[in-house]
Parts: C-alpha cells; sequence; structure tokens
C-alpha cells in the first residue's frame, strides 16, 4: 500500500488528498519496475540489481583456468556480460588462446565458459618478446582500480564495456564513459601500465 501510495502522490494530479485519490472508481495504473527502481532505488519493490563490470570480470577470471599475458574485454549484452580472453601465445600473437565466458547480469552465476584453444588471425597487437614474464591482464585492471580508488576517480560507467589490452610492452585499460557524455573518447578514462611492473606510464581522460 505504501508503494501504491506514493504511486499515487508522484503520478496522479492532487485534487483532494491521498484518501479521496485512493477510493476514486477509476483504473489505477501499476508502477513500472523501473518507477520502482528510481523511488526505492536499486534492487527494491522487486527490482533485481545488476553486477557491475568489475563484479563480472572477477566471476570470470574465477571460472577459468587459464592465465598469462593477454588481453580482456567485458561487456553487457540484453541481460548478460560476455567476457573475452585472449591470451598470448607467442610474441607476434598469430594464434590467441581464446576463452569466453557468459554470465547473468544479476546473479553472477556463469551460463556458459567456452575454451576455443587457439584461434588463427586474433586481432591483439604483438607482445615484446619477454612476455612470459608480463602481468596478466587481471592483475593490470587490479592496478589501475586500486590507482582510480585512490583518487577517488568515479566518473565512469561500472556497467559499461571494460577493456584490458596488451599492446607491444605495456596495458591499456579503459574505463567506460557514463551514458549520454560529451563528444570525444568513448571512454571516461584510460591508463597505460608497464606490463612487467605494473606501473602506471600515463593516464588519458576521455570524454
Amino acid at each position: 500500500m505504501t508503494v501504491l501510495y506514493l504511486w499515487l502522490a508522484v503520478f496522479t494530479p492532487f485534487t483532494g488528498g491521498l484518501k479521496g485519490l485512493a477510493h476514486e472508481q477509476y483504473s489505477i495504473p501499476q508502477p513500472t519496475e523501473a518507477v520502482l527502481s528510481a523511488v526505492l532505488g536499486p534492487g527494491k519493490g522487486g527490482v533485481a540489481a545488476m553486477i557491475t563490470s568489475r563484479e563480472a570480470l572477477n566471476a570470470a577470471v574465477a571460472a577459468v583456468k587459464v592465465t598469462g599475458a593477454g588481453d580482456i574485454v567485458v561487456q553487457r549484452k540484453e541481460g548478460h556480460y560476455s567476457v573475452n580472453f585472449a591470451f598470448v601465445t607467442a610474441s607476434e600473437r598469430r594464434a590467441d588462446h581464446v576463452l569466453y565466458v557468459t554470465l547473468d547480469s544479476t546473479s553472477g552465476k556463469v551460463i556458459e565458459n567456452v575454451d576455443l584453444g587457439p584461434v588463427i588471425n586474433t586481432e591483439g597487437f604483438s607482445a615484446g618478446e619477454d612476455w612470459q614474464q608480463y602481468l596478466s591482464p587481471k592483475a593490470a585492471y587490479d592496478v589501475a582500480y586500486s590507482e582510480l580508488e585512490r583518487f577517488g576517480f568515479r566518473e565512469y560507467d561500472p556497467l559499461g564495456r571494460l577493456s584490458i589490452q596488451l599492446r607491444d610492452d605495456a596495458y591499456f585499460v579503459t574505463f567506460p564513459a557514463k551514458p549520454g557524455g560529451s563528444r570525444g573518447p568513448d571512454y571516461a578514462i584510460q591508463l597505460v601500465l608497464d606490463a612487467r611492473t605494473g606501473k602506471i606510464r600515463k593516464s588519458l581522460v576521455g570524454s
């Protein structure tokens, strides 16, 4: 009843108090999930809160049995997260070891976990000759995330596309821009890290 009265107060013209409105003989529209979420907060009123891209990344990394240097891309699509891994097998990267994990976007439960093995003509940049000594992309992400937390930078979309890409001897960790941002780069911030040490070389602020 509390939710019903709140719905009436917000979305029905006030002509004589909530009591009078509640007894009018006409059909009262029911609040949608979007309205309930906006009024009561995410995860309330039967609306399940989505996990973040970071949480999807953590769950996917825990689900795979392969690690090493390479790339990770996390993106949300129609009720689920897709997390794609491409691990280096040689410095020229002509056949990365590819895996992908699909997770439910509300529960974080793994729906699909596929290991494709070496895939020819993947799109990764070449890696340095000592690529076996590099940090994993997840480790690079953790360094970048900790740096943003240290400075209190949260001006990015926590549900958006997240990428960690190895280019030669550097990781490019890209955090997505919030929806409806200004024209310009489609990221909020990108940090470039040394792939061997995790030291941050530079940061680029986008839109």
